[in-house]
């Protein structure tokens, strides 16, 4: 039985000491045998913390519904999120997790449920190209701007955009 690799990355526009929230950015990269599968999405508003936990959340959904029973490793450059999954692995729950994360905590457990073993690797960022590709899209989502933009178009017939600009030269 071959090992599911999970890759994953959060960004947020905020700084992480501060309690203030921005737009964020979330990336994983599933690799197992031949196969490589990466996904990212954007999230609104969030703190640096949802960013990362929503990563995890999604690469387990994706290995859950494709992939389930094998053995699972979860690389991250995140310290925080791999304690609290090693915890989350033994203990089945998270006790100290933030009121906002409980529900997304008790996802993971169950998610981590449906895997024969699970295992977390913590790595510096950047060290491995998969986790980098992460981070760089994780950060891209979080840059996106959605933009609103008004727009008036008026339909020419080709003989009045002859008349019009172009003086009486055909088209």
């Amino acid at each position: 039985m071959s090992l599911i690799r999970l890759y994953t990355d959060g960004s947020c526009n905020v700084y992480q000491k501060t309690n203030a929230t921005g737009s964020g950015g979330w990336a994983y990269i599933f690799e197992s045998d031949n196969l490589m599968v990466y996904d990212s999405g954007r999230i609104v508003e969030c703190q640096p913390h949802t960013a990362e936990l929503l990563a995890v959340i999604k690469a387990f959904r994706f290995a859950s519904e494709h992939l389930e029973g094998r053995q699972v490793e979860l690389i991250t450059d995140n310290q925080g999120n791999k304690g609290q999954l090693d915890r989350v692995r033994r203990e089945g729950h998270l006790k100290e997790a933030k009121p906002e994360d409980v529900n997304s905590w008790d996802e993971v457990s169950e998610l981590i449920q449906s895997f024969e073993l699970v295992n977390v690797r913590w790595e510096k960022r950047n060290s491995h190209p998969l986790l980098e590709l992460c981070d760089r899209m994780a950060y891209t989502e979080s840059r996106v701007q959605t933009y609103s933009v008004e727009t008036h178009v008026r339909v020419l017939s080709a003989e009045e955009f002859n008349k019009s600009k172009r003086g009486n030269k055909p088209i």
